[in-house]
């Protein structure tokens, strides 16, 4: 598990990303994060989640090093469901999942199995992706689903083209 120590003039802060769905238990109550959330414990002892993107303005946003670290150690994107599980050519698909990204930018979906086809998309959210089914695949048997962000895949979800 990634872990990052931080010290500024002002504060001490101590910070774990999650690689999983984790509940902390603190003083105050209960913590739910997700996969790349970052817990951190302030120098009072008080725990705060923040998402991947808020961690980084907040304890990073001039620091090259740690910015390198964090992007380096950002777990990969994950699909949790993909919606239709079959269809068409230039049928549209919903996919679920969580670190996609709030913007696209060069972030890509896959269609495929040996070969790889980029598919359109039309919508992006971090936890939400709406492609059209590209054309060229075969029919014969399922392929694989998979979301690109930066260098990292996501898990590969079945999709069957009929």
């Amino acid at each position: 598990m990634p872990t990052y120590s931080r010290t500024a003039a002002d504060a001490n802060a101590e910070a774990i990303c999650l690689t999983a769905p984790t509940v902390v238990e603190t003083p105050f109550g209960r913590l739910q994060g997700k996969p790349g959330d970052w817990v951190v414990t302030d120098y009072k002892g008080a725990h705060r989640i923040y998402s991947y993107d808020e961690f980084k303005d907040k304890f990073n946003p001039f620091d090259q090093e740690a910015t390198t670290y964090l992007n380096q150690n950002k777990p990969p994107p994950s699909i949790t469901n993909l919606e239709p599980t079959h269809g068409t050519t230039l049928a549209t698909v919903w996919i679920a999942g969580s670190l996609f990204g709030a913007n696209q930018g060069n972030s890509k979906v896959y269609f495929g199995h040996l070969r790889l086809v980029e598919a359109v998309v039309a919508s992006w959210s971090d936890s939400l992706i709406s492609v059209t089914v590209p054309a060229g695949l075969p029919t014969e048997y399922p392929i694989f689903v998979q979301v690109k962000v930066g260098t990292k895949f996501s898990n590969a979800y079945m999709f069957q083209v009929t």
